[in-house]
């Protein structure tokens, strides 16, 4: 296995009101059975809490950003603190197993991938609510019903669960500051528009999914709403339409796939007696279509008034299974198959 001193990670935040689970966030990391050589905290435009963590963690490296500029431009500052060839990016609202670094770096080294994603596992704060189906639980940045439960090749990662190549990151532009989120908005996509543009300048690039490397992903009361659930769902869905027009078409062939498969899952849920879930998944999945929709309506658009046409994808095909489309993908096998032994 490679030294530890490969790797960094790097947690990204914006928010006080997290602190307790910053706090589990930043010790969980201080548990790693494979120690990482730097953690950097990127503090999103909120000066009183980069202060905070520069007092409790005085080891952690924190750059305070003047102001909020996104999800994806945070994770883009602290790659460029990284001083080692590999990056492993947490969510602040997360806290992983001891082995969740070691798992990852495990998986990296056995299938030679540019990245690795983890095994995101739901923390709800308030009851897990009956109607919410596991199908959709990508909606609230965890693993969801569908997604390999091996060692597995995948379109992308997911971003605040993933080992990265700081070299990948750095020579294809890191993750487009325009896409994914920006504070308490539900936007996203950002994972697949940055593997989609590595799989365009290196086809022979590989990204695994790798679920023994789990953390648990802290999921509050309003993000467990209906609203918040369908609203995510359209943002996902305009999201993606976006990529479509940049990446071309065939770079959504996993959300093709997820749509296929919502009759089959909904008619599982009916008949095991959780006509709720049915009805959020059929809904969530229509949500998503009208998001898709709206996105190209204002793609078409933007192309009258001279935009660029999409470049083709290299993306990998994908096999029908329900999949995350913010996240990973599963893909045929006509790609070199990864073990599952972990080396």
């Amino acid at each position: 296995m490679t030294n530890a001193s490969d790797v960094s990670v790097v947690v990204c935040m914006y928010d006080r009101a997290r602190w307790r689970e910053i706090r589990l966030c930043l010790d969980s990391l201080g548990r790693q059975t494979y120690a990482p050589a730097q953690v950097i905290a990127v503090v999103d435009g909120h000066q009183e809490l980069a202060e905070d963590v520069r007092q409790a963690y005085p080891e952690v490296t924190v750059v305070a950003l003047p102001q909020n500029r996104g999800l994806s431009a945070a994770r883009n500052a602290g790659t460029e603190k990284v001083d080692t060839p590999w990056v492993a990016f947490l969510d602040d609202d997360a806290y992983a197993e001891p082995d969740w670094l070691e798992k990852l770096v495990e998986a990296r080294e056995a299938s030679g991938a540019l990245g690795v994603g983890g095994w995101v596992e739901p923390v709800f704060m308030a009851d897990n609510p009956g109607w919410f189906p596991d199908e959709l639980l990508w909606t609230v940045g965890c693993s969801h019903a569908g997604l390999p439960r091996e060692r597995e090749l995948v379109r992308n990662v997911f971003g605040g669960c993933a080992l990265m190549s700081v070299d990948a990151l750095r020579d294809n532009g890191g993750y487009d500051p325009a896409v994914g989120r920006r504070g308490d908005d539900a936007a996203g996509g950002e994972e697949a528009d940055l593997c989609l543009r590595i799989l365009q300048t290196q086809p022979d690039a590989r990204f695994v999914l790798e679920p023994s490397a789990v953390i648990h992903h802290h999921v509050p009361a309003e993000r467990a709403r209906r609203g918040y659930v369908l609203r995510r769902c359209f943002v996902d869905g305009r999201a993606k339409a976006g990529i479509a027009r940049r990446r071309g078409a065939g770079s959504l062939s996993s959300e093709s796939d997820f749509a296929k498969a919502v009759l089959p899952r909904v008619g599982q849920h009916l008949r095991a007696r959780r006509p709720g879930a049915a009805w959020m998944l059929f809904a969530g999945t229509g949500a998503a279509g009208v998001g898709f929709v709206r996105g190209l309506a204002a793609s078409m658009g933007e192309r009258r008034a001279g935009a660029p046409a999409p470049a083709p994808s290299n993306a990998p095909k994908t096999t029908p299974a329900v999949t995350d489309p913010d996240r990973t993908s599963r893909v045929t096998p006509d790609r070199e198959e990864v073990s599952t032994c972990a080396s």
